[in-house]
């Protein structure tokens, strides 16, 4: 009887550190699933920032180096975004056509000359289904000498992400959390790293800056004062 108490006693002791290693591991990947959803989420701010800047015929107002090993970069938009520098940074491979292994949500200039929302290489749509356009545009001036009709809405909701705690999956909602739309990519703690910011470059003469993203695409964007702040 001893020696059957003693047994069941080792067998719970096991299973009981085996439910607790199992719980640390869930324990941590959701950790990294939340971290995920922060950094994607992060990443669309910045890319709202840069669009914005350029869509505006923007500039760099001023780059303040971090204690973090972090560069600030202060936007003519009265904006600003926080990046790595990465002289030495080398692209990322293409992207696989028509899979959905990776949330990829990016920004593409449209015939119109805006730019608008992407969702793994194809227009993001609204709950309308329209496509999403970044930035706010401005009346132009008109023939008359009248300025043009500025925007309607001057303030474009923005896609937000997260991820579905029950099937795990990417959602995304284009109203500003009202709703959400499964995007049928799991996510796996990755997806959304700040890494899809490859790298900024400052041009030797200090007159632009070059934001290059993991796909290779990049983004250039004048400096008015190419002194580091600190």
């Amino acid at each position: 009887m001893k020696k059957l108490l003693l047994l069941a006693a080792i067998v719970l002791a096991s299973c009981d550190k085996l439910h607790e290693e199992h719980l640390e591991n869930i324990g941590v990947r959701v950790v990294a699933l939340e971290a995920s959803v922060l950094d994607f989420n992060t990443y669309i701010e910045k890319m709202k920032v840069i669009v914005n800047t350029i869509q505006e015929n923007g500039y760099i107002t001023r780059i303040t180096d971090n204690v973090d090993g972090t560069y600030t970069l202060q936007m003519s938009t009265g904006q600003q975004i926080k990046l790595k520098n990465g002289a030495d940074g080398k692209a990322g491979k293409d992207g696989k056509d028509g899979t959905a292994d990776k949330l990829d949500i990016s920004v593409s200039k449209f015939s119109d000359g805006d730019w608008y929302w992407t969702l793994n290489g194809d227009w993001l749509l609204d709950g309308f289904g329209n496509k999403m356009r970044v930035s706010p545009y401005d009346g132009k001036d008109g023939k008359d000498g009248k300025d043009g009709k500025d925007d309607i809405n001057l303030s474009l909701p923005v896609p937000i992400t997260r991820i579905n705690s029950y099937s795990g999956d990417w959602e995304i909602s284009t109203d500003g959390g009202s709703s959400w739309a499964n995007t049928g990519v799991r996510a796996d703690g990755r997806n959304g790293s700040n890494d899809v910011f490859v790298s900024f470059v400052l041009s030797e003469d200090g007159t632009k800056v070059t934001i290059t993203l993991l796909d290779g695409r990049t983004f250039v964007i004048p400096v008015l004062n190419s002194t580091l702040g600190g």
